[in-house]
């Protein structure tokens, strides 16, 4: 399995220039702890009402301007069945951990999203997000909380609401089974019965891969998951897929 090559020209220069200013950034600033370059591609296999093969490539450069805020650039190709790769999206994220890490920490996020997928006007995207994590009592526990609205010329009229839930068993390092519940609810002021929205639930198991890290001195992580709808407005099943390679410097 390789990664598709980044090929767009857009899509190099975007990702140069951001990541270019970041440096400089980072360069200039002594507050500057932590860097971190991250090669993502997921896969997804959706079942009834509609069969599709969904496949994403994404490269972000993280910052941690300080002990409590960080800020990143991502920027992503996507795939849909035999298609080939093309532009979709480039973001912009700020991170603050709210708290210091005790049992349960908070992590809020603010993202900037310009996507190829809303047509002409291309409107800017806006999310905020919320994390709560624990990693206590060989556990990892997480909650995401998001909220959704364009800031362009077509804006929706609403925030859409989304939310995510996992926890996983840290048997190995290489091998942490768990389960994880998916939930999305349109737009808030729309959030009806329970059976309007769409929620999925099934295992995840998760890990490093030791040979890879071994081979070329960075980190390696997988995901594999299966998740089942819970409701009719949901797909029958979706089978999923991550690898990622983390650069920290």
């Amino acid at each position: 399995m390789t990664f598709p090559a980044l090929t767009k020209f857009r899509f190099a220069m975007m990702l140069a220039a951001a990541a270019g200013a970041l440096a400089a950034i980072a360069h200039g600033n002594p507050y500057v702890n932590k860097g971190e370059l991250k090669i993502t591609q997921t896969g997804t296999h959706r079942e009834r009402p509609v069969n599709a093969d969904v496949t994403q490539a994404r490269l972000e450069l993280f910052y941690g301007l300080t002990d409590d805020l960080g800020i990143g650039i991502e920027g992503e190709q996507q795939r849909v069945g035999g298609d080939t790769f093309g532009y979709r999206q480039t973001s912009l994220t700020v991170r603050y951990q709210l708290n210091e890490p005790e049992d349960w920490w908070w992590v809020a996020a603010l993202q900037l999203r310009l996507s190829r997928e809303d047509g002409p006007s291309r409107p800017i995207k806006g999310r905020g997000s919320l994390l709560l994590q624990n990693d206590s009592h060989g556990m990892r526990h997480r909650v995401f909380l998001n909220v959704g609205r364009d800031a362009g010329a077509n804006r929706s009229a609403d925030a859409d609401l989304s939310a995510r839930i996992w926890s996983r068993y840290k048997l190995t390092r290489w091998f942490e089974p768990g389960v994880e519940w998916v939930g999305e609810f349109g737009e808030a002021r729309e959030v009806g019965p329970v059976s309007d929205s769409r929620q999925y639930l099934g295992p995840v198991f998760s890990g490093t891969i030791p040979v890879l890290t071994r081979m070329t001195g960075h980190g390696w992580e997988y995901e594999l998951g299966c998740l089942y709808g819970l409701t009719d407005r949901s797909d029958d099943s979706s089978l999923r897929w991550k690898l990622e390679m983390k650069v920290q410097f």
